[in-house]
């Protein structure tokens, strides 16, 4: 099993390709693209993971949601992404994270308050919904 690199944005879109697919270069070397963002995008989140699990994804809205990792399709290297947070009301991704269990999730808030998902709580989703409002604005 290879290791896989993914990165989302804050337009809620992945790209999730293969570690391997990555050349190596000297440390002077510029790099490669990793994804092409749209307008106004930017990276906001990144990781790397090799076997099972689901992802929860919050939003500056308050919403969340857990989806199955093989929902998004491996894509090439310097590709726009595909889709994980849609509807108007859920607003930008802020977090992303590999859950395998029952793990808790503290999220902190602008206003300085903490709240704790249990990641078992939340409905697994389809990865073109918003999401469930976890956090009354």
């Amino acid at each position: 099993m290879s290791v896989i690199l993914w990165i989302a944005t804050r337009k809620g879109y992945f790209v999730r390709f293969r570690v391997s697919e990555i050349p190596r270069y000297g440390r002077q070397a510029k790099g490669v693209r990793a994804i092409k963002l749209r307008n106004g995008d930017e990276i906001s989140w990144m990781t790397c993971m090799d076997g099972d699990g689901e992802i929860i994804i919050i939003t500056e809205n308050g919403f969340a949601k857990r989806t199955r990792k093989n929902e998004y399709r491996l894509t090439n290297r310097g590709s726009m992404g595909v889709i994980c947070v849609r509807g108007r009301n859920a607003g930008n991704l802020v977090a992303a994270e590999f859950v395998k269990g029952s793990e808790k999730i503290i999220v902190l808030m602008e206003n300085g308050e903490a709240k704790v998902l249990e990641s078992k709580d939340r409905v697994v989703a389809d990865r073109n919904k918003g999401g469930k409002k976890i956090v009354n604005q």
